[in-house]
C-alpha cells in the first residue's frame, strides 16, 4: 500500500532509509537469540568432543580384537593371513602403508564405506581403536608391505 501524495519508489526509500533497529520485531530478535545460542552450545560441545577429558584415547589391542571379530571376513587383519580372503580387498598391512595414509582417511573409509566393503555400525571409540591398530602395521619408513 503507498500511502496518498507519495508514489512507489518515495515510500520505498523512506522505509529503506528507517534505521534497521526500527524494522526489527520481537519474533526477529528472540529468532536471533535462539540461534546464537544454539552456535555457541554447537562450538563448546566440539570443542569438548574434540579435546575434553572424556575422550578416550584410542587402544589399538581393543582395535586389534575388534577387526579380528568384524573384519577379518573381507580383510587379512594381522601380517599374516589366517583364512582365505577375497584378492581385491586389501590388507590391514597394505592399508597402513598407504603412501601418505593418515589415520583420518582411514577412518573416514570406515565411516563412508566403499564398494565392496558393508556399513558397519561402529562407535567412534570402536573406529578410533581400530583405526589405531591398523596404524601399528605401519613400516618405520612408511613404506609398502
Amino acid at each position: 500500500m503507498v500511502s496518498a501524495g507519495r508514489t512507489m519508489s518515495s515510500w520505498h526509500a523512506v522505509s529503506c532509509a528507517a534505521p534497521v533497529a526500527s524494522r526489527v520485531t520481537p519474533q526477529f530478535v528472540s529468532l536471533f537469540a535462539s540461534l546464537g545460542a544454539t552456535v555457541a552450545l554447537a562450538a563448546s560441545a566440539s570443542v569438548v568432543m574434540a579435546a575434553g577429558p572424556h575422550t578416550p584415547k584410542p587402544d589399538a589391542q581393543l582395535g586389534r580384537a575388534l577387526a579380528e571379530r568384524a573384519c577379518v571376513a573381507c580383510h587379512v587383519v594381522t601380517e599374516r593371513a589366517i583364512s582365505p580372503v577375497a584378492a581385491d580387498v586389501p590388507t590391514f598391512v597394505a592399508i597402513a602403508n598407504k603412501p601418505g595414509q593418515t589415520m583420518e582417511a582411514i577412518a573416514g573409509r570406515i565411516v563412508i564405506p566403499h564398494p565392496p566393503m558393508p556399513a558397519i555400525a561402529l562407535s567412534r571409540e570402536e573406529i578410533g581403536n581400530v583405526v589405531a591398530y591398523i596404524m601399528t602395521l605401519r613400516k618405520e619408513d612408511g613404506g609398502g608391505p
